[in-house]
């Protein structure tokens, strides 16, 4: 792209010199994989956002089949998007409504999701209310789990760069 402006989103990423540390840790052992079904549990914090329905939808549309999905929401919104909510009643999605004006933010958010809807299921992911998920997501995140050292181990990442490009 040498005749464009280029936007490249910049931040720091993990190095495995960061984690070397915690192999000396004598009660660390590794989980081994079961075939039986899990329960994981899907953290989302939004505020106001119009993504929030097609991210669930997304995370249900991909999973595998073969573990139970529990979503916890923290919906900060109107309170008439909350009552039109498509996933208000759902057996699976746990809602937390907060009326937007009296958010806190995402990180009180992401904490009332732990605090008062996340059950100890098996598995806890976090995400964004504007994610979506790729085909046999959970099968790909269990797998990749597994595969960790200890039983402790937290998968951690932040979305790739958006690559923005302008002018001629």
């Amino acid at each position: 792209f040498p005749s464009h402006d280029i936007e490249v989103a910049t931040w720091a990423r993990e190095y495995p010199e960061v984690f070397e540390s915690i192999n000396t840790i004598k009660y660390f052992k590794p989980q081994l994989p079961t075939l039986e079904p899990k329960k994981i549990f899907v953290s989302v914090a939004a505020y106001r956002d119009p993504l929030l329905v097609s991210t669930i939808d997304s995370l249900f549309t991909n999973q595998s089949g073969e573990n139970e999905i529990i979503v916890g929401v923290c919906m900060q919104d109107t309170e008439e998007n909350y009552n039109e909510f498509k996933y208000k009643d759902h057996p699976n999605v746990i809602t937390r409504f907060t009326p937007y004006q009296e958010a806190k933010g995402v990180s009180p958010a992401r904490y009332l999701i732990q605090q008062e809807l996340y059950t100890n299921e098996d598995y806890f992911l976090q995400i964004d209310s504007h994610s979506k998920a790729i085909k046999d997501w959970d099968k790909i995140l269990i797998s990749q789990i597994n595969r960790c050292a200890s039983y402790k181990a937290i998968l951690s990442t932040y979305p790739n760069a958006k690559i923005i490009v302008t002018g001629k």
